[in-house]
């Protein structure tokens, strides 16, 4: 058997040893615990980056909307501009030309006029250029 001094020996030592791997525990738990929050914090940022990622794409997307819309309306003011323009310049042909005669003078005024109501689009082009056909 053991001496009482050898005992007493034994026990405070293995009584420091379980208290020091109870500290060095606590403090491995604590940094765990300390760990664990900053994730937290991570994962919450995360999701305030994710919802701002949301916002970023949907304002994307109303943005190439609202790009393809103004892409339209500018073919269609510039098929506009052009129809304008080419009928400007068919108006300004016909009526610098002289008639060569009273039937000839009566057939630019139509036409005038109806290039004229063409252009104020009160007449289509389609029927505009069947009325023409028929005065030539």
């Amino acid at each position: 058997m053991m001496d009482a001094e050898t005992k007493k020996f034994i026990e405070e030592q293995t009584e420091i040893i379980l208290r020091v791997t109870k500290e060095g525990f606590d403090a491995v738990d604590e940094r765990f615990r300390g760990v664990d929050g900053r994730l937290d914090g991570i994962d919450h940022r995360l999701d305030a980056l994710d919802l701002r990622l949301q916002t970023i794409e949907s304002d994307i997307a109303d943005l190439k909307q609202r790009m393809s819309r103004v892409e339209q309306e500018v073919i269609t003011l510039g098929a506009q501009m052009v129809t304008k323009q080419y009928l400007d310049a068919k108006i300004d042909a016909l009526l610098s030309q002289p008639p060569i005669n009273k039937v000839d003078g009566v057939r630019k005024a139509v036409l005038a006029v109806l290039l004229h109501l063409e252009r104020a689009k009160l007449l289509p082009s389609e029927e505009r250029a069947t009325l023409e056909m028929l005065l030539m």
